[in-house]
């Protein structure tokens, strides 16, 4: 995905979260950086640096009228799906308003659920499976074709 659609989608996500309140926006996203999928984490990683960089370097992100900065937290869920669900729950107690998907289908299955439990959006960004996107899901996102997707 480029740096551009993934800047267009976090701005999208933005507008279902509580961060007219904040004086960042944090953002959490959790990637496979080690493991079977790190390879490909590395590579989402480096997206998402990239596009809060740009983002931030613009000025941040318009909210209620004031800007704001990205904040973003990555944490490395070692191609574990497990360690997925339990980093997504560390990132919901620090208050995070979206979470940003890792690489791998597995993973993005597992974060699916946790979204929709916490009421968290989460974009999915590196998956080859679809079948979760019909599920009926109100929390999750992804990029398909040009657009953002709501599996809903």
């Amino acid at each position: 995905m480029r740096m551009r659609g993934i800047a267009g989608a976090l701005l999208l996500l933005l507008q279902t979260g509580p961060a007219a309140a904040a004086e960042t926006i944090k953002l959490g996203a959790v990637v496979p950086l080690t493991g079977r999928y790190g390879g490909g984490g590395a590579q989402v990683r480096a997206g998402y640096e990239l596009a809060v960089e740009a983002v931030n370097a613009a000025g941040g992100v318009s909210v209620a009228g004031k800007k704001l900065p990205l904040e973003l937290r990555i944490l490395d869920d070692e191609s574990d799906a497990t360690k997925t669900v339990a980093r997504l729950e560390t990132l919901a107690s620090e208050n995070v308003v979206a979470y940003l998907g890792g690489f791998g289908s597995d993973l993005h299955a597992a974060a699916a659920s946790v979204a929709e439990k916490n009421k968290i959006p989460y974009l999915g960004v590196a998956f080859a499976l679809h079948r979760i996107h019909q599920q009926g899901f109100r929390y999750l996102f992804s990029r398909t074709g040009n657009r953002l997707t709501s599996s809903r």
